[in-house]
């Protein structure tokens, strides 16, 4: 295990398999799960994050929803906007997700269409925006 957050923040702990891949996140606080996400230079613990990134909730395809193909245990807490750069994707933004049943839109080569729902599948758009620095920052450290 490593111990994530300095003295006095928020704090998690990173499961680490024996091929050095992390599996989970723990925020010591709540005892949730949750998934290391790059927020600009550092690293946060987001407790159910799903990204954001169409199909759209409206006409002009810019209100990026999230989906989740079939039954969850628990819906998604936050939906999440990334931006890359230079190869690398960082998170820009956090809403509370909020469930969607309205009309769903997707882009086409120059243009944003109607479509079906899809059966099966759980949309989510934005809520209300999310403080990034209520998650926790990651910071490894080495057992001894």
């Amino acid at each position: 295990m490593s111990a994530i957050g300095d003295e006095g923040e928020a704090q998690a702990l990173r499961a680490t398999a024996e091929d050095g891949a992390y599996e989970n996140l723990y925020p010591t606080t709540e005892g949730q799960r949750c998934v290391g996400w790059r927020f600009g230079q550092v690293e946060r613990c987001v407790r159910l994050g799903l990204l954001a990134g169409g199909p759209y909730a409206d006409a002009n395809c810019s209100e990026p929803l999230g989906e989740l193909f079939g039954d969850c245990d628990a819906p998604p807490s936050y939906l999440l906007d990334e931006q890359t750069r230079e190869g690398v994707s960082t998170l820009i933004a956090a809403h509370v997700a909020e469930a969607y049943t309205g009309a769903v839109d997707l882009r086409q080569v120059d243009a944003c269409q109607l479509a079906h729902m899809s059966p099966g599948v759980n949309y989510f758009e934005r809520g209300a925006a999310v403080d990034l620095d209520t998650f926790p920052v990651i910071i490894e450290t080495t057992d001894p």
